[in-house]
């Protein structure tokens, strides 16, 4: 049976791509959609325009260096998806942020074995993974639905991957050539 033409590289974008890319885009998607179930806590227009004093704020003032009045926050915070009662008779429930959280984490830890390998094609998984780190950085500082807790977890997940598939490069390297006995 003969392969698909196109299969192979696709296959090879998809090993070579940073798999937190893809909770990036689920974070978009589920930000765009519902907000609130994310615990993103966006200023009202008011607020936006106004300076921590209550008096209107210089346009250059405003943005995310700005002082703002506090937003107000739901003291429950966001839905759970599900709870169960633990044996403790404690209440334990899973919020889409924290099962965001949670994706990223098995992502990262692909992305981990995936560093393992030492191929030709690293160069550009580290290329990858600092545009992927970039992009969530840009997201975090200029989005407003990007500043959440969760948002903040899954960007620095990418910097993990990032230095973590840097330094294994390196000692994978140092190893195949003979110089393991240097501190990196």
């Amino acid at each position: 049976m003969t392969e698909r033409p196109g299969k192979s590289t696709v296959r090879k974008v998809v090993e070579t791509f940073p798999t937190l890319f893809f909770a990036l885009i689920l974070y978009a998607i589920i930000a765009v959609i519902s907000p609130s179930s994310l615990g993103v806590k966006l200023p009202t227009a008011a607020q936006s325009e106004m300076g921590a004093e209550g008096e209107s704020a210089p346009a250059s003032e405003v943005g995310i260096v700005a002082e703002t009045a506090p937003v107000a926050v739901s003291a429950d915070g966001p839905e759970a998806l599900f709870s169960l009662t633990l044996m403790s008779g404690s209440e334990w429930g899973l919020t889409v942020g924290e099962l965001l959280v949670t994706l990223g984490l098995i992502l990262l830890t692909i992305e981990v074995v995936k560093s393992t390998k030492t191929s030709v094609a690293s160069s550009l998984e580290h290329a990858y993974s600092a545009f992927v780190f970039v992009l969530y950085m840009i997201l975090f500082l200029s989005w407003s639905k990007a500043g959440s807790a969760t948002f903040f977890l899954l960007m620095m997940m990418s910097l993990i991957d990032l230095i973590t598939g840097i330094f294994v490069t390196v000692a994978g390297a140092r190893r195949d050539f003979g110089r393991g006995d240097e501190a990196i």
